[in-house]
């Protein structure tokens, strides 16, 4: 390799550090972190770059440096090699030793294997797909602990016709429960907790196991 970028990703920012194929610094730069930045950063790496095969050491691509990787990789794929990078050198005192793109860079040129970034195809969509999976499986295991406490303390003509019921029943007859004028202010306020609740479940259990679709 001619060169080695190491970028340090942040929200608005990402600065990198150019190291010759020896690991002398050559040049750093901070641009922003917007396409343009990312316009700007690769032309700078072409204009202050020895040669034109260039390894990319970008922290956090499944993160802030999602986009910059993924610019980078796309600008020319046959000359440029993107590595994933989702912690700096070996162990924080390397961090700590020197900045943090000449330390993904130095470490990217030390390294006998890179790993390279998995985000885009088939990889990328069933990552997206059981992250969405994950959070649901969050929110409905919330969702129904707060709804069987509730049911739990539940006036007799609500809990007892649910007594020894499966939750997706459970959660079929209070997503039906009407509030009357002729109940307390607690039981009203309680009947529409549980009814949303149960609404919320069904939801959940829908997007937990949604129809099967062509991607």
């Amino acid at each position: 390799m001619d060169a080695v970028i190491g970028v340090d990703t942040h929200t608005d920012t990402h600065t990198a550090c150019l190291l010759d194929g020896a690991g002398r610094e050559i040049a750093t730069v901070t641009v922003e972190a917007n396409p343009d930045g990312y316009s700007k950063l690769i032309a700078w790496c072409a204009q202050q770059a020895p040669g034109p095969r260039l390894t990319w050491a970008v922290e956090g691509c499944r993160s802030h440096g999602a986009a910059c990787c993924g610019r980078c990789w796309l600008q020319d794929s046959r000359s440029s090699k993107p590595v994933g990078r989702n912690a700096w050198g070996v162990g924080q005192a390397a961090s700590l030793i020197r900045p943090m793109p000449v330390s993904a860079a130095r470490t990217a040129l030390a390294a006998e294997h890179h790993a390279q970034p998995r985000s885009d195809g088939d990889r990328e969509a069933l990552r997206i797909l059981l992250v969405a999976r994950e959070h649901a499986n969050a929110t409905r295991t919330a969702a129904i602990n707060v709804f069987k406490a509730l049911l739990l303390t539940a006036p007799d003509q609500i809990r007892e016709p649910l007594r020894r019921q499966s939750t997706p029943r459970q959660t079929a007859a209070c997503a039906l429960l009407h509030v009357h004028a002729c109940h307390t202010p607690a039981e009203r306020v309680l009947r529409q907790t549980l009814r949303s609740l149960a609404q919320r479940i069904r939801q959940l259990d829908s997007d937990r196991f949604p129809a099967a679709e062509t991607y």
